[in-house]
């Protein structure tokens, strides 16, 4: 009979303690930063009651404060907040007046998406597509940083597949832009996404490609995109040598060039075509009529060959061609 009163007693303790912890890191949401930020992570790890609280913090006035909560609010969701309506305020989130705050709703979606349990990833996978609006009209208009997140947190959602057509569509179009910075943004996105998004995608990259032979890095990430893109049907890069567009037989070319030689590093899941390409692109020299696509073609050539000679002269065979 003396035990009840003393689990009772326990238990309403432990209530007590957690309010008063509830209230502590509330107060602390108020103060410098650095506080904020621990009592938002805090605040995230708790009962059902923390998830109003870090709901309510997104509203605050105070930008650190606003920040912090909305880098968490995906969390809130365990908290006692439902998905919906933890999705319903990332979107407004993502067009606050603050690049900061914006940029904290749309990186909370990525390290939720690949930082968090698979059981916590599909508790909030029905209640992303709201997300996909926003996400859009960021990568496409936004500026700054804002854009060039909203071009990840897309592929992202892609990738886990999410409006991965639309995504596609608008990461396609980026690569047409004139801002380095969109188009590297976008390369890199597509790379994640290009074993979803077929052989469709190689034109696209190509002509992207052949404006950019001379960025070197970009041309790298292009490239792994492509590969991603064409491991299943390497015809649809193969045919693009006798693209009636120069810049994509440009692109073709310079692609070869790198992918079929040692320099390619990890990327190069298609080294059995290496002989087949050598032919494809000595058929198409012999037709080429534009200058500038003659010497790509020429320098591919001269890479692939290069390469082939000194695997024969460490030792190794040449990688049989493709049956």
């Amino acid at each position: 009979m003396q035990r009840l009163p003393l689990l009772l007693l326990l238990a309403l303790a432990l209530a007590g303690c957690q309010e008063a912890a509830l209230q502590h890191h509330a107060r602390r949401l108020h103060e410098d930063p650095a506080k904020a930020e621990q009592a938002a992570e805090e605040l995230a790890k708790m009962g059902k009651a923390a998830g109003p609280i870090l709901l309510e913090a997104t509203r605050s006035p105070l930008l650190h404060e606003r920040r912090a909560a909305t880098r968490y609010l995906t969390m809130a969701y365990r908290t006692g907040v439902p998905p919906q309506e933890v999705v319903a305020r990332l979107v407004e989130l993502m067009e606050d007046a603050e690049e900061p705050v914006r940029l904290a709703a749309m990186e909370t979606v990525n390290r939720h998406l690949y930082g968090s349990p698979q059981k916590c990833r599909d508790a909030l996978a029905v209640a992303w597509p709201p997300l996909v609006p926003a996400l859009v009209r960021a990568a496409r208009e936004a500026k700054g940083q804002t854009r060039l997140t909203a071009i990840s947190t897309l592929a992202a959602l892609a990738e886990h597949q999410v409006a991965l057509d639309e995504a596609v569509a608008v990461l396609k179009a980026c690569l047409r832009e004139t801002d380095l910075g969109v188009v590297r943004t976008a390369a890199s996105a597509l790379g994640r996404v290009a074993y979803l998004a077929g052989p469709d995608l190689a034109g696209p990259l190509l002509d992207c490609l052949g404006r950019n032979v001379y960025d070197g890095m970009l041309a790298q990430t292009l490239v792994r995109a492509l590969l991603g893109c064409t491991r299943n049907g390497i015809e649809a890069w193969f045919r693009e040598l006798d693209s009636p567009k120069p810049v994509r037989r440009t692109g073709a070319a310079f692609a070869m060039g790198l992918a079929f030689t040692q320099r390619a590093g990890h990327a190069i899941p298609h080294l059995a075509h290496g002989q087949e390409a050598l032919e494809r692109l000595k058929a198409r020299q012999k037709v080429e009529t534009v200058e500038a696509v003659r010497l790509r073609i020429m320098d591919a050539l001269g890479r692939i060959e290069w390469a082939r000679k000194q695997i024969t002269l460490q030792g190794t065979p040449p990688v049989p061609a493709a049956p």
